[in-house]
């Protein structure tokens, strides 16, 4: 047999071959196709990770820490702030300058955020606020008294069912003389009750307000009665067992409220959860 030959079809006696037994297959719509149907008694619900309902966070926890010095405790804070999941974290005392960004850098967390208001005169002072980053936070308000240092911030915790935030003012005030500061304080609780309903102020106001007979602490808690503040703390918060670490609240109700002393930092720590 020549090539020629093998090219040539049906050339080849075992293609012949094979060919002879080949049959024709029916087409597809001549077969009888079977009854399709779902029977729904015998389907069962798989449960997807989207299926899952996660809880809305319906409240804030929060802390007050007189840190005297946030330089060395650095590691301290941040190990608080991770251990307790502290939503706010309220520093007064930072003894941080205005362009000293390293030790509030290294106490914040990887999941929060801060802000910083240094004491620009002399040593001493300076309040902070360091919060989760999954809070709503707002433009802060700018206030400036020459008695007492204030840090304000507005938190919208994203799954909350309202668009009136908890506005949160970390405060601390010096020890000197009081005439000016009731004034200013004054016009600065009015002016935050104009703005915003719900109001936190947490803070060392360097005022006894366990003695009922001081004249600073009467005019005081008249002028938080008057404006409708609530002043939570009702026990020591210093070493010497006097009550100068205050948390106010307006609007807002406060679930628990939790105060120790650290014995690394021999000073004031508070714990607040607010709905």
């Amino acid at each position: 047999m020549s090539y020629t030959d093998l090219c040539r079809p049906n050339s080849h006696p075992g293609i012949q071959g094979i060919q002879g037994q080949i049959k024709s297959v029916p087409r597809l719509s001549t077969l009888t196709r079977p009854t399709r149907g779902i029977i729904r008694s015998n389907l069962i619900t798989i449960k997807t990770s989207s299926d899952k309902q996660i809880p809305p966070q319906t409240q804030l926890t929060l802390a007050l820490l007189n840190i005297r010095s946030l330089s060395n405790k650095t590691a301290l804070v941040n190990e608080i702030i991770t251990d307790n999941h502290i939503d706010v974290m309220c520093l007064t005392e930072t003894w941080l300058k205005p362009a000293e960004y390293l030790p509030l850098n290294e106490s914040t967390p990887p999941s929060h955020l801060n802000y910083h208001v240094p004491h620009h005169t002399g040593r001493g002072g300076g309040v902070a606020t360091i919060y989760q980053s999954s809070l709503l936070t707002s433009p802060k308000l700018t206030h400036k008294f020459r008695s007492f240092e204030v840090l304000v911030l507005h938190f919208l915790p994203p799954d909350w069912k309202t668009n009136q935030p908890v506005t949160v003012v970390t405060l601390y005030r010096p020890p000197g003389p009081y005439t000016e500061f009731l004034e200013g304080f004054s016009d600065f609780l009015s002016t935050l009750t104009i703005q915003t309903e719900k109001i936190l102020i947490l803070g060392d106001f360097n005022i006894h307000m366990d003695n009922v007979n001081d004249c600073l602490t009467i005019a005081s808690q008249s002028l938080i009665d008057h404006v409708g503040f609530c002043q939570n703390v009702n026990s020591p918060t210093h070493r010497d067992k006097h009550t100068i670490d205050l948390v106010l609240s307006y609007g807002i109700s406060i679930e628990q409220l939790t105060i120790s002393f650290s014995e690394h930092l021999n000073t004031l720590w508070e714990y607040t959860k607010i709905f």
